[in-house]
């Protein structure tokens, strides 16, 4: 009896092994084209570890014209000087004449002609990376021009002017395709010069269309023919870039893994970390910038993959969406970034981007600099207001229309003996030196006082909800109907729980706050982890402590990241992972596949030296 009852109990305790597993549900298998998904009459599908995609509709994509003789079943295509000829079901293929191996070969399924993507994409010129993750394909497609070298700039950027094509004489700046620096952005300045004249003709292939800072990824090839996108990373000069938008991490992998193991070039170089020498930081979607404390500047996200130094003699610095903005010592502003927003304070506005750092005319003795939601303010030595960008709902001081919507020059605002201002999406926070706050109203360009602020030391507001620390330790807020609910703290209200608090930031839908002894507090949003630890609940309407953290020297927040300099002197990251800013590691939004993430606080070392 008691062998049978064993018998039983192990047949039972196998069943679920026996049984077959459910299976994962995958996302269907997508084609990009210079970063556009194709739409197919027939979903592409994987046949043998290749992608297989309906034969006319990648074509002419592609661009080439497409013949097709049924009774051999043999599809000819054209493009510019290349001929493709391939019979469906045969393993070999001819390019001009010449023989070309496929690993898989084609097929018809459904009444469609199907073909692997890779080889006639690479076939007909372009390049193609795939993303197992997502189960997607990217095309990018390359056009050759020759073009003269007008300038080498750091980050990897070189200016360049089309001497042939429908683009002869324009110039553009140019990010050079697939690489990125080793550890920052100054390291292989001085070695591309060595290789490449200023005011040399080179040849470069142009991949895909424009990014969105509206620049060109190029491969420059040399005098002697030789790539220098290549050649960066043999050398040990580049790194591969963690944005797979060019399709060539498949091609430039094995080059940089071979030079990190010899350590050749700047792999072989020991640098320190210099994050303890951060006097002040920001972070935003775009990505992070942190003034260091002999004045240096430095950026990274958007516009350069790795910190990058872009000016010098610099007190403070912040960065918005699409651009920053710096004070120096000098009491000049200056502005690097997009144009769309009057931001250049130039009287223009424009789809137009630059990198390096332009001066705001007409700001002279400036003490104090602000920059969100595309609103920007300038203090003086006398405590007034210039402001200029965005003024949506008034935020800049003057009654809202649409006939006003953007101020495209810096303007007095009429507000005196201000401490400091933050700007947010709907409305602008003033802190006076007396220390009362009001803020923007939308229909009038007074501002408007708000009753029970005394004595308070500090203000930041981000998105629709603002933050006020007071002289005592203690955090008053108001306007947060999206972090605690439609009916709490229409107008200001002390935060519970919040005592001896030495520091406040507002980001979009979260906040964070430090006492004296350097605990982080958090509120809000954590569905990005931003709030600093992933184990917390997705959002809280409370302050708590956060756990597990050492202790914080400085705190800065975004959209839906987090930045936090310890006081041990390291920097970490954590929360949305937009431009790779925290790194090469990311997760995904489950409901947006576009939105990228970190939700574990990841250190960001600051390399920053120059060899």
């Amino acid at each position: 009896m008691k062998i049978r009852i064993l018998i039983i109990l192990l047949t039972v305790c196998l069943l679920p092994a026996a049984m077959p597993a459910r299976a994962e549900i995958q996302p269907p298998v997508a084609v990009k084209l210079n970063g556009e998904e194709l739409q197919f009459e027939q979903t592409p599908l994987i046949e043998n570890g290749s992608v297989l995609v309906p034969m006319r509709g990648i074509l002419e994509a592609l661009g080439a014209s497409v013949g097709w003789v049924p009774e051999s079943k043999t599809v000819e295509a054209r493009l510019g000087n290349i001929t493709l000829a391939y019979t469906i079901g045969e393993k070999t293929a001819y390019k001009n004449g010449l023989p070309l191996e496929l690993g898989t070969p084609g097929l018809i399924s459904n009444g469609f002609t199907l073909v692997p993507v890779r080889f006639f994409a690479e076939a007909l010129g372009a390049k193609v990376s795939w993303d197992q993750d997502m189960r997607t394909a990217s095309i990018v497609t390359v056009a050759r021009r020759n073009v003269q070298i007008e300038q080498i700039m750091d980050g990897m950027y070189v200016t360049v002017r089309y001497i042939d094509g429908t683009e002869k004489d324009a110039r553009d700046t140019v990010r050079l395709a697939g690489i990125s620096p080793v550890h920052n952005g100054q390291e292989p300045t001085a070695y591309i010069r060595s290789q490449v004249r200023e005011g040399s003709i080179l040849s470069m292939d142009i991949l895909g269309n424009r990014d969105r800072n509206r620049h060109i990824h190029g491969i420059l090839y040399l005098e002697n023919g030789l790539s220098l996108n290549e050649k960066l990373l043999a050398e040990g000069i580049a790194a591969v870039s963690d944005d797979l938008r060019d399709g060539l991490k498949e091609e430039y992998g094995p080059l940089m893994l071979e030079a990190k193991t010899n350590l050749t070039g700047f792999w072989n170089a020991e640098k320190k970390d210099q994050a303890s020498s951060i006097r002040s930081m920001d972070v935003a979607s775009s990505g992070a910038a942190v003034v260091m404390e002999n004045g240096e500047l430095w950026t990274w996200g958007q516009f350069y993959e790795k910190p990058t130094r872009i000016l010098e003699e610099v007190v403070m610095a912040n960065v918005d969406t699409d651009s920053g903005i710096a004070l120096k010592r000098d009491g000049t502003v200056w502005v690097w970034g997009f144009n769309n927003g009057g931001l250049w304070g130039t009287g223009e506005s424009g789809y137009e981007v630059t990198v390096v750092p332009r001066q705001v005319a007409g700001l002279r003795e400036i003490v104090s600099v602000e920059l969100a939601h595309a609103a920007a303010f300038a203090i003086d030595g006398s405590r007034q207001v210039f402001a200029w960008g965005s003024n949506f709902k008034g935020k800049l001081g003057q009654e809202y229309s649409l006939a006003n919507h953007l101020i495209k020059s810096p303007y007095a605002t009429g507000w005196t003996d201000v401490q400091a201002v933050s700007p947010g999406f709907e409305f602008s926070v003033v802190l006076k030196k007396d220390g009362t706050v009001w803020k923007t109203q939308p229909g009038s360009s007074s501002l408007l006082q708000l009753d029970g602020l005394r004595d308070i030391v500090s203000v930041s507001n981000r998105n629709s909800f603002a933050l006020a620390l007071q002289k005592d330790g203690t955090v008053w807020t108001w306007g947060v109907q999206s972090v605690f609910g439609p009916s709490l703290y229409l107008e200001p209200g002390r935060l519970e729980g919040l005592e001896d608090i030495v520091r406040v930031s507002a980001g979009d839908d979260h906040a964070l706050a430090m006492d004296r002894d350097g605990s982080l507090y958090a509120w809000g949003s954590n569905l990005h982890g931003q709030l600093g630890n992933a184990q917390l609940e997705s959002a809280f309407g409370k302050a708590v402590k956060v756990p597990n953290i050492p202790p914080v020297k400085m705190a800065a927040t975004g959209v839906r990241q987090s930045l936090l300099l310890l006081q041990d002197g390291t920097l970490w990251g954590v929360g949305g992972n937009t431009h790779f800013w925290i790194g090469p590691d990311f997760l995904r939004d489950r409901d947006s596949s576009n939105v990228i993430y970190q939700n574990k606080l990841t250190r960001i070392e600051l390399k920053l030296s120059e060899l």
